[in-house]
């Protein structure tokens, strides 16, 4: 049961049942999934004045909501690191190109939400779309894992993102804007320096629900 439980925790259901039945998970690649990075701002304050109970039952509160969020949605909790929470869509089901709006519009309710008066929380979301590989790691706690640039430069987007706000790349803003019933606003950023890549990306900011 332990070993299907982390599987499950995450929601992919499609891999434990397979696991479950026996079957070995083959790695694949994906040439098209999104994936999302939210982090909560100023998190190392917060752990200096408060004592370790009220951390962990802040993180529970908060998670908990992204959480509910995101079971409204086509995409899948991947796990929480600290203060950063990872979300993808289009992975282990593909969509066609529904994953990239699926995490936009995961990203705005998660920025709304936590902007309510009763919250008052500031978090940094990014995500970016693009191929990956997948599968899963370990024996006795496996986990689904998530390899490649996209993860690496979504979690980019994320950490230098400005508060309170959701950054893209300009690839994935020319396809937010590309659909035909598209109603997102994006602003330009400008140009970016992107840690690890050794050049500058034009990067643009989600500020505008899609309703």
């Amino acid at each position: 049961l332990c070993y299907f439980g982390i599987i499950n925790q995450h929601g992919i259901r499609s891999i434990a049942a397979e696991l479950k039945a026996g079957r070995a998970i083959i790695p694949r690649n994906y040439q098209s999934v999104t994936v999302g990075f939210c982090q909560i701002v100023e998190f190392m304050h917060l752990m200096e004045q408060c004592t370790p109970e009220q951390v962990i039952s802040f993180l529970n509160e908060a998670f908990m909501i992204f959480d509910e969020v995101i079971k409204c949605h086509d995409a899948y909790k991947v796990e929480t690191t600290g203060e950063t929470y990872m979300m993808a869509s289009g992975v282990p089901s593909e969509n066609g190109g529904q994953h990239v709006f699926e995490i936009a519009e995961i990203a705005l309710q998660i920025r709304e939400v936590t902007s309510a008066p009763n919250w008052h929380l500031r978090v940094r979301i990014g995500f970016h779309c693009g191929p990956i590989a997948a599968g899963v790691i370990g024996l006795r706690s496996p986990r689904y894992c998530l390899f490649g640039d996209t993860v690496n430069f979504a979690s980019r987007m994320q950490s230098n993102c400005e508060p309170n706000q959701i950054q893209v790349a300009e690839s994935t803003a020319k396809i937010l804007m590309g659909h035909p019933n598209s109603k997102y606003k994006l602003t330009k950023r400008g140009v970016v320096r992107v840690k690890g890549k050794g050049i500058f990306h034009c990067c643009e900011k989600l500020d505008f629900c899609l309703y």
